[in-house]
């Protein structure tokens, strides 16, 4: 499920239960997480169905995660491998729904970070 060696003592995979340094780190990862999931909604439905009943959500969501301490988190790594896996088999079938050349893309996204 997982390579060998993962937990490096180095990775925050190595030490799931995050001190209060780590905290900003899994935050922005859950708030990126979030605004990706939400992107699809704002590329799919009308712009008033998602201003209307969407972006309030994210809005919402995105402010209690801000406020998360290192005590709310009780991280479970091989639950994140297999969430993350999971996302890419969903993104890999909008992919092919939609004809998508998903290597070329993240080619494009990775050379403009």
């Amino acid at each position: 499920m997982y390579k060998s060696g993962q937990w490096d003592g180095k990775s925050l995979l190595s030490f799931p239960t995050p001190t209060e340094a780590d905290t900003d780190v899994y935050k922005l990862r859950i708030k990126l997480t979030l605004e990706e999931t939400f992107e699809i909604l704002e590329a799919t439905l009308t712009t008033a169905v998602y201003e209307e009943s969407f972006k309030p959500l994210i809005d919402a969501m995105t402010a209690k995660v801000e406020h998360l301490q290192s005590q709310h988190f009780d991280v479970k790594p091989v639950d994140v491998y297999d969430s993350l896996v999971d996302q890419l088999y969903v993104n890999d079938g909008w992919a092919n729904l939609m004809g998508f050349d998903m290597q070329k893309g993240f080619e494009e996204v990775h050379s403009s970070n």
